[in-house]
């Protein structure tokens, strides 16, 4: 486990941006979807995304989709990144920060100990008392 947890610490090192490699593989997944998508807003907040037969309402404000992935991944689903860039807001704000480098380097911030072999570890009396 302390190897696994040192190699896992090192991992941020290799990423492009603040976000997980997953994350903005999903990203990029709805950005392309995203491109199959039409648009109207309503002129405050509302959005009404259609995407093939299916018509989905976005909330930016609210960071909501009625498909509900957005709020269920945390990422922008299609019909988010449709309306993010009908705004040209930029689509990493609405990362949620749970795929941030900061968040995954406190998650491994802790290490664990280095152990010493079982037969260097002191003999416990405790069977012996309950025997009596």
């Amino acid at each position: 486990m302390m190897t696994r947890i040192a190699k896992l610490r090192e991992f941020p090192i290799t990423w492009k941006c603040n976000f997980s490699p997953i994350a903005l593989k999903v990203l990029e997944e709805n950005i392309s979807r995203s491109m199959d998508c039409t648009i109207e807003f309503n002129g405050v907040v509302g959005f009404e995304v259609k995407e093939g037969i299916c018509q989905h309402k976005v909330d930016i404000a609210k960071r909501t989709c009625s498909c509900r992935v957005w709020q269920l991944r945390g990422i922008p689903c299609a019909h988010d990144v449709t309306a993010l860039y009908f705004k040209k807001f930029s689509l990493y704000d609405y990362i949620d920060s749970c795929y941030s480098k900061e968040t995954y380097l406190r998650i491994y911030a802790n290490v664990i100990e280095p152990l010493t072999s079982m037969e260097m570890w002191p003999v416990s009396t405790l069977l012996s008392h309950q025997k009596s």
